[in-house]
């Protein structure tokens, strides 16, 4: 099952940094997604890179 309860879950969210799978989601066919974890390591690369992405 699921992390997010439904059995047939095709969709995995991925945390960009780490790799530790975040949740899934309900989708039609089997894709993967990727955003950031919670870990504190994982929010300030993240910051780092939102940060870097606004000087032009």
């Amino acid at each position: 099952m699921g992390q997010n309860g439904h059995i047939n879950d095709l969709g995995t969210i991925i945390c960009k940094h780490c790799g530790e799978v975040i949740d899934t989601v309900d989708t039609d066919n089997v894709i993967t997604f990727y955003s950031s974890c919670k870990n504190d390591h994982c929010n300030e690369l993240n910051s780092e890179v939102l940060f870097n992405d606004s000087e032009g």
